[in-house]
């Protein structure tokens, strides 16, 4: 299989089992890549998580669920039992050196995302309540999530986003959701005392969601769920215009100025959503989490700030990105095969980073517009939509660039964790 250096766990190589991550019980494989870009087997679990870990970056695959790790970064896998495919893989590729321009079927809010399990690249319909799904990022369909649901929709367009496993819609107090971008089903509503506007929603991929008003009209309120939309509990913000709000490593963060729409901006953090404790001062305007490297992320202008763990006030790394990017609901940053990839405010240039220390900008062509929004799908191709109100050059798909020589050997550990949590 190209492997020459591939020991039993335990024994030979370079394996990991000597210094396994806090928690482990047991060695479940070890090795290292030397000469192949990828090695297939197959493994068993106990019923509980594996801890994965990695000398380089590498993307493990067990029983279909794909981890991207970073080099000498600890992840923890989903819950699995008895024996499952693992594929252990070198993600290094190189960033986009080409895109297209097309012509969308319909104008974009801000935002895009790709739904892996379903194969769609899904955006909210600008000026609408509608969603909209495409199966090449170049022709779209436009649906409304609401369908039969008799639901009031106030608002002329929904707060959105996709947080790895469902796809939620909420207009005015009413909620929807999807697993695939296209199949909706009508939740109820909200049961607020007031419909949140200019809303930031997110998903933190164990089923609770959190909404907030941003207009500075209802003091920054918002509402809680833990059960995927079902049930909802109204919670403050952190200020009279609300919060952007993120999650990693079991803490909730979010960035926003205290009581006025421009200014300094905090940060704030909370291990329960609406309880939030100021955390230092930072910058910050526009919020996402990468959980797939198990990072937060929060940016301003091109100022990014990065962490772990939001709840310590040093744990804030500052960077800079080369040019600054939409300052919207929520930061568009995309990760996919070992390249971060933002839009910018800038025309037709987006900027990528296979680090995110260290920034380069890409001119996408020459259509004048702004691409703010991007996205990744599962083989390195991207799509960045414009949110200029036409449907007129508003698409850029790059074409994925392969295969460039790994860096190895990279060395690799797959452990038993503890099979129950209580």
């Amino acid at each position: 299989m190209g492997i020459t250096s591939y020991p039993t766990p335990s024994s030979g190589g370079f394996p990991y089992s000597s210094q396994l991550p806090v928690n482990a019980s047991s060695v479940i494989l070890d090795g290292e890549l030397s000469n192949s870009g990828s090695y297939t087997t197959t493994i068993s679990g106990n019923g509980g998580l594996a801890y994965l870990y990695s000398s380089n970056s590498l993307l493990i695959t067990i029983n279909g669920t794909t981890y991207n790790l970073l080099a000498n970064q600890t992840v923890a896998s989903n819950a699995f039992s008895g024996s499952v495919n693992a594929t252990i893989k070198n993600p290094i590729s190189a960033p986009p050196t080409s895109w297209t321009i097309n012509n969308g079927t319909y104008s974009f809010g801000n935002c895009i995302f790709y739904v892996k399990s379903s194969g769609y690249w899904i955006s909210c319909q600008w000026n609408t309540s509608n969603v909209m799904y495409s199966t090449n990022g170049i022709s779209w369909t436009s649906i409304n999530p609401y369908s039969g649901s008799g639901a009031s929709l106030p608002n002329y367009y929904n707060a959105f986003y996709y947080d790895g496993t469902t796809v939620m819609c909420i207009n005015g107090q009413s909620v929807t959701i999807s697993t695939d971008g296209v199949n909706w089903t009508y939740l109820g509503v909200l049961n607020l005392s007031f419909y949140p506007q200019n809303a930031t929603l997110f998903g933190n991929g164990n089923g609770e969601w959190l909404i907030y008003d941003n207009s500075g009209n209802n003091s920054g309120s918002g509402a809680y769920s833990a059960d995927n939309g079902i049930s909802w509990t109204a919670v403050s913000g952190t200020g009279t215009y609300g919060c952007e709000v993120g999650y990693v490593n079991g803490y909730w963060f979010a960035a926003n100025n205290i009581g006025q729409s421009s200014g300094t901006q905090y940060l704030w953090y909370a291990k329960t959503p609406g309880t939030w404790t100021v955390n230092g001062r930072q910058e910050g305007s526009a919020i996402q989490t990468l959980s797939v490297n198990n990072l937060g992320f929060v940016a301003s202008g091109p100022a990014l700030f990065v962490t772990s763990d939001p709840s310590q006030p040093n744990a804030w790394a500052a960077y800079t990105m080369a040019f600054s990017v939409y300052s919207g609901i929520n930061l568009n940053l995309s990760y996919v095969n070992g390249y971060y990839m933002t839009g910018t405010y800038t025309n037709d240039i987006v900027q990528y980073s296979s680090d995110y220390i260290t920034w380069t900008l890409q001119s996408v062509g020459s259509t004048g517009n702004p691409f703010v929004s991007i996205a990744g799908d599962n083989a390195g191709k991207f799509v960045a939509v414009s949110s200029v109100q036409s449907s007129t050059n508003n698409i850029a798909i790059s074409t994925p660039t392969y295969p460039v020589t790994p860096t190895k050997p990279i060395r690799f550990g797959i452990y038993a964790g503890p099979s129950a949590i209580h």
